[in-house]
């Protein structure tokens, strides 16, 4: 039981580890092409343009569609540096490929199907059998294992071609 919980701490540092630098909001400055510098901040979806005026705009990205919000004494020209800016961070900062899950996750949960699949003794055992003193799993069990294998295999692949 101690390793258990030294691997679950072990994989949640790592998760903490991989995950921060891109929960982190990242601060730059863009200079227009008037001379101006504009403050951008990204975080998540949202990127906020602190203009020289300091007047804050906010971009909202959600997939392939972005929208710009501010006060109500924003004027058309506070919009246009705010987009002049965006066009210059997108230059700096390409978009990414959007994926809802990356490829090792989805490789990973075929692994697992895999091992399901072709070997559900072994499988039944990590999962349940190490806790029992002289037990085996019962035909049932065994053919279970093998049904959960193939749908682990199949939603791990549709995971990694549809994304």
């Amino acid at each position: 039981m101690r390793r258990v919980r030294s691997a679950i701490a072990l994989l949640s540092l790592l998760l903490l580890s991989v995950m921060a630098p891109a929960l982190a909001a990242t601060a730059e400055e863009v200079t227009l092409q008037s001379g101006e510098v504009v403050l951008v901040t990204a975080e998540g979806n949202e990127i906020t343009f602190t203009l020289p005026s300091g007047m804050e705009l906010i971009r909202t990205i959600s997939g392939n569609a972005s929208s710009l919000a501010g006060p109500m004494e924003m004027t058309d020209a506070d919009m246009r540096k705010a987009d002049e800016a965006y066009a210059i961070w997108q230059q700096i900062h390409p978009p990414k490929d959007e994926r809802s899950i990356p490829a090792w996750a989805a490789l990973f949960i075929v692994g697992i199907g895999v091992l399901h699949l072709g070997f559900p003794r072994q499988a039944w055992y990590m999962r349940e059998g190490w806790r029992l003193k002289q037990v085996e799993p019962s035909d049932a069990m065994l053919v279970v294992n093998r049904i959960l294998g193939a749908m682990a295999v199949v939603f791990g692949l549709v995971l990694l071609f549809v994304g």
